[in-house]
């Protein structure tokens, strides 16, 4: 086992630990200081070594089941609630999002699968794998297991994990259409989706309350 740990400068009980195993997978886990002691203590014990050097993490990073070296596996990215131009079969207007979380698969460091959801979490860090997942409310992710549809985008070969940030960006700023939105299920306003982006308009904040569970975890997402 090899461990790499980052302490935080504005929280000293918060810790930012990568955990590396034999098979070469990393996962990323914040940590209480008291857990990390006893996980050094563990480790010393074991004769466990600390390192490699993971590079950069891309923004919004909660977890991941992958592997550094051969760029395979799969990310958490943590999107918090913004304002930003949707484009609707060419409309554009400025519309609120939730907050967001999507995961990325790649093998060899090629994309095989996107998929979206929301969540009422603010922060990475308030994520664990209890945390309830809610339906992409807009259009091109189905409803439930949350597949996100790339249409014609065709996506650069990953080189680096902190590039994982430019298919996020990709998606958010992507063209959208009624593809996969369900009414009544991609969100709860009742609204066919020209309806609904139109009620959204003006407003500074998406409301949670319109938000419908995918019946999904983080945890069952992130690792099956």
């Amino acid at each position: 086992m090899e461990i790499e740990m980052k302490f935080s400068s504005s929280d000293s009980n918060t810790v930012y630990t990568y955990i590396k195993d034999e098979t070469g997978i990393v996962k990323k886990k914040v940590l209480s200081m008291t857990t990390v002691l006893e996980l050094l203590n563990s480790c010393a014990e074991n004769g466990a070594t600390f390192g490699p050097r993971t590079g950069r993490m891309p923004e919004g990073f909660v977890d991941s089941v992958f592997d550094f070296q051969t760029l395979t596996g799969r990310v958490a990215i943590h999107i918090p609630k913004h304002l930003q131009p949707l484009n609707y079969n060419g409309e554009i207007a400025m519309i609120p999002f939730p907050n967001l979380l999507m995961f990325h698969t790649f093998k060899g460091g090629v994309l095989q699968e996107s998929l979206a959801f929301s969540c009422i979490e603010d922060t990475a860090s308030q994520i664990d794998n209890d945390t309830v997942l809610y339906n992409y409310p807009f259009g091109n992710v189905s409803p439930g297991p949350g597949k996100v549809c790339w249409g014609i985008n065709r996506h650069e070969k990953l080189k680096n994990i902190s590039d994982i940030n430019l298919y996020t960006d990709k998606f958010l700023n992507s063209e959208t259409n009624s593809d996969l939105y369900q009414k009544g299920v991609s969100n709860l306003s009742g609204l066919g989706i020209e309806a609904f982006l139109q009620m959204l308009k003006g407003k500074n904040a998406f409301n949670n309350k319109l938000l419908k569970i995918s019946g999904f975890t983080f945890g069952k997402v992130l690792e099956k």
